[in-house]
C-alpha cells in the first residue's frame, strides 16, 4: 500500500482527511491523526510517530515497550528512522501525510495512522483519499 503526502509551504488548502477523520472499514482497527513539529522533516515526523505511539497505547491499554516518555521515544523513532527500521507492539500503519514548511527551520508534519487493536486480527483497509 503507498502512502499519500502532500507538501505545502502554508495551509490553504488542507486535505480532507485533516477536516474529516475517516471511519474504519471493520472494528479492527481506528484512525488518528497526530502533528509533529522539528527543524526537519525528520524530526517533525518522528514527533508526529512518537505520539501515535504514545497516544494509541493510552487508548487501547497497550504497554509501549521502550517507556512511556515521549521524549525517550521520539529519540528511539529518530534513530531507528535512520537505520531504516522501526518497531513498535501496536499494529500501525501511516496512510496519508501533510507537510508545512514554515520556515527553512521549522517544519509541521500531519499524519493519518491506521491503528490496529492488538486483541483482534488486524485487517487494514486501502485508504486512497490523501488529496
Amino acid at each position: 500500500m503507498g502512502v499519500g503526502w502532500a507538501f505545502h509551504c502554508n495551509a490553504q488548502s488542507t486535505p480532507l482527511w485533516m477536516k474529516h477523520r475517516p471511519q474504519a472499514e471493520n472494528d479492527t482497527y481506528y484512525y488518528r491523526i497526530t502533528v509533529g513539529e522539528g527543524t526537519t522533516y525528520n524530526v517533525a515526523y518522528s514527533d508526529a510517530f512518537a505520539k501515535a505511539i504514545l497516544e494509541s497505547s493510552w487508548k487501547i491499554g497497550v504497554q509501549v515497550t521502550t517507556t512511556d516518555d515521549l521524549e525517550t521515544i521520539k529519540n528511539n523513532i529518530q534513530e531507528n528512522i535512520n537505520i531504516g527500521t522501526v518497531e513498535s507492539n501496536i499494529p500501525i500503519n501511516k496512510v496519508c501525510e501533510y507537510i508545512e514548511q514554515q520556515s527553512t527551520t521549522k517544519f509541521r508534519v500531519y499524519c493519518l495512522w491506521q491503528i490496529g487493536i492488538p486483541q483482534k486480527a488486524v485487517h487494514f483497509e486501502d485508504y486512497n483519499n490523501c488529496e
